[in-house]
């Protein structure tokens, strides 16, 4: 499954993996920022990683 955005040479083993990829920074504009610490990203379970590994971001949510 080969991504065919912005001449991307990335090719995915999977349609899910593809869809994810597609998601990714190197595509998008991050729009799912901590309240906290400010840091954004591209995918919700970015931001949901980050919070459960952050003790201090995870108060402010």
């Amino acid at each position: 499954f080969p991504c065919l955005l912005d001449g991307c040479a990335q090719i995915c083993a999977s349609a899910g993996d593809l869809q994810r990829h597609q998601q990714s920074l190197r595509h998008r504009v991050p729009s799912y920022a901590c309240l906290a610490c400010g840091k954004s990203y591209t995918r919700s379970d970015a931001l949901k990683r980050h919070l459960n590994s952050k003790a201090s971001c995870k108060k402010e949510h």
